[in-house]
């Protein structure tokens, strides 16, 4: 009922007002038509209804006619509460110019309204009725007027929170969808990092074991027939490195996170990575430590992918068989060398070579600790790879 009556607010309210204006004219009709300056009464009334009637008209235009029209309609009703009839009926128009004011202003003004008309017809009233009889009419009239008005502006209030619950209904809808985008752009973006991460990883580990195997498995051809000692030596270098392969790629399954760092930490996998190289490349390596590596995991897998691809180069292109690995772990910072005596290269154009991703990968994994990558090199001068990075404890991390 409260939801109909909300509704159909303004409807319900008009109605009352015509009511409560009709039959106050219908009452003078039947009890005070033959009274003196009965002519000017009826004016005044026809008056009074005629621009009860435009009201609407004149709310629609601005704020100001509506106070035009309610201070020329309580004139009307001075007037004819002036009159000689001596009766109380002409308060029953205040109720009409209640129920306008709160249906078409704010509360706040509307009770002002309400109030100005209870100040003009409460004197009216005692006027008109005596002392006696007036005080029962004026607390009648007063509770009316009031009530009438507090329950259009329960109303109103009732519809503004419609309305607002109505917007924040809207607003929510589209925050959700909105949240939705957002949520399936960051899976897209998710999804695009793991594969970044995935070709890198691949990079990093599968695509060079695979390619130190060609280079066995071509090594060991050649010396079948002319040495097949050698050839043997060649084939069991090939079954490690297939080996070796085929952990990696059950480390990928795992989380791409290498095996010997979850179970050993970093060191000893960082140690046994360079036996691997040397066994398996010949490749003499020094390895100097220095500090507590207490990383959390993730840091940890970075740092054995960036040592991992740059004794990796060393194998493919420096021409040397010597490195040097140099790991200081400070209580705020992470410094990380690999340095060869090699033939060199130009980083500037190695960087330029869409098809180099090993240096970008390395580059790529030391910004995502928060660090930078130094490339020290040039021809026949040797590599120097700094990796600097500000540490992050493995409980902060966890926490």
């Amino acid at each position: 009922m409260l939801r109909f009556i909300v509704r159909h607010r303004a409807f319900i309210t008009y109605l009352a007002a015509y009511f409560f204006a009709i039959g106050t004219f219908l009452r003078y009709l039947d009890g005070y038509l033959h009274q003196p300056y009965q002519w000017a009464v009826i004016g005044l009334l026809s008056g009074f209804l005629l621009l009860s009637a435009l009201e609407p008209l004149l709310s629609r235009k601005s704020r100001l006619c509506t106070h035009l029209y309610l201070g020329i309609q309580s004139g009307i009703i001075l007037a004819v509460a002036l009159m000689p009839h001596r009766d109380d009926w002409f308060s029953n128009l205040y109720i009409v110019l209640t129920l306008q004011a709160a249906h078409v202003l704010t509360s706040k003004i509307a009770f002002r309204w309400i109030a100005a008309f209870a100040l003009m017809f409460i004197p009216l009233l005692l006027y008109t009725r005596g002392l006696s009889d007036g005080v029962p009419i004026v607390l009648i009239n007063t509770v009316a007027v009031f009530l009438i008005g507090s329950w259009l502006a329960l109303l109103r209030h009732a519809e503004t929170s419609k309305q607002e619950t109505q917007g924040l209904l809207t607003e929510l809808q589209d925050a959700h969808r909105q949240l939705q985008l957002y949520t399936a752009q960051a899976e897209e973006l998710a999804v695009l990092e793991d594969r970044n991460r995935l070709a890198r990883n691949l990079h990093d580990s599968v695509s060079q074991t695979i390619f130190s195997m060609r280079l066995t498995a071509e090594a060991a051809r050649l010396l079948l027939e002319q040495d097949q000692a050698k050839a043997r030596e060649q084939l069991a270098r090939l079954q490690e490195l297939a080996e070796s392969a085929l952990a990696a790629m059950r480390a990928l399954i795992h989380e791409l996170r290498p095996t010997a760092i979850a179970e050993q930490g970093l060191i000893p996998a960082l140690r046994r990575l360079l036996t691997l190289l040397e066994r398996q490349h010949g490749l003499s390596t020094t390895f100097n430590v220095s500090g507590e590596p207490d990383l959390p995991d993730e840091q940890a897998e970075q740092v054995y992918r960036i040592v991992q691809e740059g004794l990796n180069n060393v194998v493919k292109h420096a021409r040397t068989d010597r490195a040097t690995v140099t790991a200081r772990f400070g209580k705020d910072r992470l410094l990380l060398q690999i340095e060869d005596r090699g033939r060199g290269f130009n980083p500037e154009r190695v960087a330029e070579n869409p098809e180099s991703i090993g240096l970008a990968s390395m580059r790529e994994r030391a910004e995502s600790l928060g660090g930078t990558l130094k490339i020290d090199s040039g021809p026949d001068r040797g590599t120097r790879i700094t990796v600097e990075v500000g540490r992050t404890d493995k409980d902060e991390a966890d926490g």
